[in-house]
């Protein structure tokens, strides 16, 4: 088993909104269930948006407006490169992988 972490820090991210639309239209229920996505809007920007677009997805989502997570795990970085990440957990809680 693992835990697949996808984040990104950019406000109203068009390509987290792709990368989730894609990811549900393709990925088996069971493994999207394993997906988390972490959004820099808050909850209700997210949820109107997916209202909006019709998405509707097993992945769980949560909002780190304040960037906190997303600095802890590396996807906001001092040099201001932000992109959206991936991570790789494992049932043991080590990151396997971190791709920006």
């Amino acid at each position: 088993k693992f835990l697949v972490v996808v984040s990104d820090p950019r406000r109203q991210s068009g390509d987290l909104r792709q990368a989730i639309q894609y990811l549900t239209s393709n990925l088996p229920p069971e493994i999207a269930q394993q997906m988390i996505v972490i959004s820099a809007d808050s909850n209700e920007e997210t949820q109107s948006w997916m209202k909006r677009a019709g998405v509707e997805t097993p992945m769980r989502i949560f909002s780190d407006s304040k960037l906190e997570w997303m600095t802890m795990y590396s996807s906001v970085v001092s040099d201001e490169r932000w992109s959206m990440s991936v991570h790789v957990i494992d049932t043991e809680g080590t990151i396997q992988t971190h791709e920006r």
